[in-house]
């Protein structure tokens, strides 16, 4: 299945001139999401924000809907493992990206109303999901959004398929949303 991975290393790598990301469509959903489960004042964390692609689709849609940035409206703070993916993160958006070790968030318990997880799990190995998920969790007060793939299509030696429901169970999250984007990609909206 997968050979040895070092996700540090590999999205170091990547990280250099990475440019992918989710169809518009699903931006427009976690964005509706956030817009929705979310009020003013509100403070929010993105757990692997890569390059900023996150915060990017939130500021264009707080822009277009309410002419503010989404910033001046809710505290946000990112997170990544990867350093060439924290200096894009800050290069594309002016905003400074913590950098974790990818198992515990350097933050005090409860302290997010709603935590963004936006491809984040799929590359958590098997033997780590669960502590990974855990954290998500831990430093939450209320709403985790999850965007994963599904696991209905070819995996790639990056990524991995893992049982959510089960995940979701052992954490006691409450599945509030669920929304299916293609052959491969899902979304939930969770309560903690």
């Amino acid at each position: 299945m997968n050979d040895y991975y070092d996700p540090v290393q590999y999205w170091e790598d990547r990280g250099q001139d990475y440019t992918g990301g989710e169809s518009p469509s699903e931006y427009a959903y976690m964005c509706w999401m956030v817009d929705q489960y979310t009020t003013p004042g509100d403070n929010l964390c993105e757990v692997g924000s890569g390059y900023g692609r996150v915060l990017t689709e939130l500021e264009r849609y707080w822009t277009g809907r309410y002419n503010c940035g989404f910033l001046y409206s809710r505290a946000l703070d990112m997170f990544d493992i990867v350093d060439s993916m924290r200096a894009q993160c800050l290069t594309r958006t002016l905003k400074p990206v913590f950098k974790w070790n990818g198992l515990s968030l350097p933050v005090v318990d409860n302290v997010y109303d709603f935590v963004l997880s936006t491809s984040v799990l799929l590359h958590v190995t098997p033997d780590c999901i669960e502590r990974v998920l855990a954290e998500h969790v831990r430093v939450c007060k209320q709403y985790l959004y999850v965007a994963t793939y599904s696991g209905s299509g070819p995996c790639s030696a990056h990524c991995f398929v893992h049982d959510y429901s089960r995940l979701f169970d052992l954490n006691g999250l409450r599945v509030i949303e669920r929304k299916e984007f293609g052959p491969d990609r899902i979304c939930w909206l969770l309560e903690v």
